[in-house]
């Protein structure tokens, strides 16, 4: 949502910069979240880590870890080639 000033109908500054940032913000996927998505239960999920399969979890705090969405996107993304590339062979 735009805020606009009222004599002239624009974007205020503020609002221009607002709108930008929301497009740039990273998405922190807990691991909860990330199973559901994989569709793979908790000891899969961090053997997984453990092993190098999966993208390794970020520290958020002292009891709080995630995925960046964008890594999860993309490995979900390689699988998906790996599967196809399978196909075709």
């Amino acid at each position: 949502m735009l805020f606009v000033t009222s004599l002239h109908n624009t974007p205020t500054r503020a609002a221009v910069i607002a709108v930008h940032s929301e497009l740039a913000v990273t998405k922190i996927i807990r691991p909860k979240e990330g199973m559901a998505r994989l569709g793979i239960g908790h000891t899969k999920f961090y053997a997984d880590i453990r092993a190098g399969r999966l993208p390794p979890l970020v520290r958020l705090g002292p009891r709080c870890v995630g995925h960046i969405e964008e890594e999860l996107e993309a490995y979900i993304e390689r699988l998906k080639a790996e599967r196809d590339g399978r196909r075709a062979a």
